[in-house]
């Protein structure tokens, strides 16, 4: 019977072939590659060293195209942020509203409803509606819209006088820019309401006249009036600069 520990003879032939087999050095696998290679007819022998080069030729113009490229978008990047230097300093501007667009769009509203109330009461006069209150009507309503755009010009006009990049860095809070724009409309639709509703508060009995009925929607249009001063006085007051 064979002990279990005794190498069988498949093992000992296996090892016996290893020891007797050489090693394949470095120089020797050039020496054969270098053989394959003379036995290779020409043409193949030509055909792959000119794939080789052409295959080296084509990675060396990629990568000088690459870097031309480059080179190209990286200088032209540089001229655009030489030639707007305003640009890149209005993108970093925290989230807000221009003064300028805010004075120029109440600028606008009021205008807008000036144009309105005060044509409405041209025709009023030329109809003779208010007879020999005329001059009375327009000392009521006039003040109302000449304060407000008075205000509102005079901003506009100073500001003329500072450099558009410092305005473009002034802004104010976007919440008090809504506000002032809700208030003016508040305030427009009720200075026409004021002239337009005369015959309902004759007829209503609130009022004997339309001078009266004038007069006693001014009560109401002043309170007004004076939500208009404290909400532009706030929006002016609001004027932030944006940091840089």
């Amino acid at each position: 019977m064979k002990s279990a520990s005794a190498p069988s003879s498949t093992t000992k032939v296996w090892a016996q072939s290893t020891k007797t087999r050489p090693r394949i050095t470095p120089q020797a696998q050039a020496c054969d590659a270098q053989n394959l290679d003379h036995s290779l007819p020409h043409a193949v022998r030509f055909s792959i060293r000119l794939k080789a080069k052409i295959d080296a030729d084509v990675l060396g113009s990629r990568l000088r195209t690459a870097s031309f490229l480059g080179s190209i978008w990286m200088a032209s990047r540089g001229k655009r942020l030489a030639e707007s230097p305003t640009k890149s300093r209005s993108a970093r501007l925290p989230t807000g509203t221009s003064i300028q667009r805010a004075q120029y769009v109440l600028c606008a509203i009021w205008g807008i409803g000036a144009l309105l109330g005060l044509g409405t009461l041209v025709a009023q006069t030329a109809a003779g509606t208010y007879g020999s209150d005329a001059k009375e009507a327009w000392t009521l309503i006039s003040p109302l819209y000449v304060s407000t755009l008075s205000l509102l010009l005079g901003a506009i006009a100073s500001g003329a006088k500072v450099q558009d990049d410092d305005l473009e860095e002034k802004q104010v809070r976007t919440g008090y820019f809504k506000v002032c724009l809700m208030v003016s409309g508040l305030a427009n639709a009720a200075y026409l309401a004021s002239l337009w509703m005369q015959p309902l508060m004759i007829a209503a009995g609130a009022a004997s006249s339309h001078i009266d009925a004038l007069k006693l929607s001014l009560l109401w249009l002043l309170v007004i009036q004076g939500l208009v001063s404290i909400a532009i006085g706030g929006l002016f007051g609001s004027i932030q600069t944006a940091r840089k």
